[in-house]
């Protein structure tokens, strides 16, 4: 085989090996759209409750558990999204590799 074909291979096999990890350990049956946009709204109202508390009354340990909390819900929310596109180094790549070889 030639230089260029094992070339290509390698990239097939590490973009194929670098995938990301959440589409492969996503248990979570889907949500209907009625369900995430509830959803949505519960932690929309969480955060507004959060945000309008009085944080000096709270010890740094509770101030962490509310940051992490909102964290949490920030990631949670652009998960349900279905937008999501994820490139790994090994596939851009693989990209770049076959555009040089076409061109």
């Amino acid at each position: 085989m030639s230089r260029k074909c094992l070339l290509v291979i390698l990239c097939v096999y590490l973009c194929t090996g670098f995938m990301h990890a959440n589409a492969a350990t996503n248990i979570n049956p889907p949500f209907t759209e009625e369900q995430k946009d509830t959803k949505l709204r519960e932690m929309d109202l969480r955060v507004k409750e959060i945000k309008a508390m009085d944080k000096s009354q709270l010890s740094v340990i509770e101030k962490r558990a509310l940051k992490a909390e909102v964290k949490a819900m920030k990631r949670e929310a652009r998960g349900m999204s279905n937008h999501n596109l994820y490139l790994t180094l090994a596939g851009i790549l693989l990209v770049i590799l076959v555009l040089i070889l076409v061109l």
